[in-house]
């Protein structure tokens, strides 16, 4: 099997919302942008909530999939797969045009139904899934993935309410759906499902009762697919089969979705461009560099920093360079005084010290803001007047603002983010994978 990189819940956070597309962006978004929801011209109320049902060793989970306003697909399916997703993610859209590509691939056989899976961690998860609950009640559940996904940089502080208009619906009928019990309710028995079957990533697929990653590419998905259907019809059918035992993903390619490609696609570029103005680790020669696009308050960025560490003591300096380059996201408040902070750190050689430090501290950071920030300081004995200097200045601030541009050249939207030797992470892997992958990189240099 793959590298089990992206887990999906890991993934993280995206920047701010543009203003609403036109219909020549729209159309565009609608040619490849993600197909997880029905079209807009089914309606009607939410279906009746189905029972929680948990996942028993060596068996299928029927998940009770019914034509509802969140499926859709072929009216008779044969094979079915239900998406655990949550709309404030970026990696959903890029796990929606799996789900396209498959619709495309088996328009007859597959049906696909979408289920709510709130991360708590992300303000914007729970109130966008409520809002798109409401336009699928509404029958507009397609315009509103359109919205959500077609906007460059993701969502970030978001008045749903007001999306009325850009959905077509009436704005009073489309609160008074976000304000109804019943919307919330049909968000929470979703979770409640996710929780039940112990799900912790954002996207998770369920193909025909199996749970299989929601980083499994369309090729991969594909072929169990085209086994399923076979099985199928030696069961008798969709339902006989969910009886049967699971089929086992040994051997199927469940890494990354390549994001790399969708950059490359978008911007033409692979390389990441690294300046003397980067901080970094390591040897210009090291055998194997990274770099990282990381925020200070996203939570996974925090969890791939502490893996990093590990790999600076595996490997030492003249065997890996770690390149830092900081992606705040608009959605974390203190995000950008905290890119600012690091780098002002670093003129007064504190770079990789306040660099932990943010992160080891970032339940702190993210209550206290700015004060805290400069409580980090004080810790490393850093000169607060000279930090408060830099931390204003044009050049720090052009420096951050290097960083995002660079990020957008490269399609990157969403932190953390690894370039390693130009193989593109998406997402923070455990410290086994990054070794792996580390190692990969060691032998084909020759170590």
């Amino acid at each position: 099997m793959g590298v089990d990189s992206m887990t999906q819940d890991q993934k993280n956070d995206s920047i701010a919302l543009l203003p609403l597309m036109g219909a020549a962006a729209l159309a565009a978004v609608v040619a490849g942008g993600v197909q997880m929801a029905l079209s807009s011209e089914s309606t009607g109320a939410a279906a009746r909530p189905s029972a929680v049902v948990v996942a028993n060793e060596g068996q299928r989970v029927d998940l009770g999939v019914t034509a509802d306003h969140r499926s859709r697909g072929a009216k008779a399916p044969q094979a079915q797969l239900v998406v655990f997703g949550d709309f404030a993610s970026p990696f959903a859209a890029t796990a929606g045009r799996v789900v396209d590509t498959l619709l495309g691939q088996y328009p007859e056989q597959l049906t696909v139904a979408y289920r709510h899976f709130v991360n708590t961690e992300n303000h914007t998860s729970k109130s966008s899934a409520v809002a798109a609950e409401a336009a699928a009640k509404l029958g507009k559940l397609a315009v509103f993935r359109q919205l959500a996904f077609g906007r460059n940089d993701g969502l970030g502080y978001v008045d749903f309410s007001a999306w009325a208009g850009s959905l077509g619906v009436d704005d009073t009928a489309y609160r008074s759906a976000m304000a109804d019990a019943a919307t919330l309710k049909a968000v929470e028995n979703d979770g409640k499902q996710a929780d039940a079957l112990g799900l912790n990533r954002r996207p998770t697929f369920y193909l025909n009762g199996v749970q299989v990653p929601g980083t499994t590419p369309a090729d991969a998905l594909a072929t169990l697919i085209d086994q399923e259907l076979k099985a199928g019809q030696a069961a008798g059918g969709l339902k006989a089969l969910l009886k049967t035992e699971p089929f086992d993903l040994e051997g199927v390619d469940t890494g990354t979705l390549e994001q790399k490609k969708e950059g490359e696609a978008r911007f033409g570029e692979n390389k990441v461009r690294i300046t003397d103005n980067d901080p970094s680790w390591g040897k210009p020669d090291a055998k194997v560099t990274i770099v990282e696009f990381g925020d200070f308050l996203c939570p996974y960025c925090k969890r791939g920093a502490a893996a990093l560490r590990q790999l600076k003591t595996k490997y030492g300096e003249d065997n890996l360079r770690i390149v830092f380059k900081n992606l705040p996201l608009k959605m974390h408040r203190y995000a950008d005084a905290s890119a600012r902070a690091v780098l002002a750190a670093g003129r007064q050689g504190k770079f990789w010290s306040m660099h932990k430090l943010l992160y080891e501290r970032q339940k702190d950071v993210k209550s206290g803001g700015v004060d805290a920030i400069l409580g980090l300081a004080l810790e490393l004995g850093l000169d607060l007047d000279l930090l408060m200097d830099d931390m204003t200045s044009v050049l720090v601030r052009q420096q951050v603002a290097d960083d995002m541009s660079e990020a957008a050249r490269m399609g990157v939207r969403f932190t953390p983010n690894y370039f390693i030797n130009d193989e593109h992470i998406g997402g923070a892997l455990p410290y086994n994978n990054f070794v792996q992958i580390v190692d990969k990189h060691l032998a084909k240099a020759g170590n």
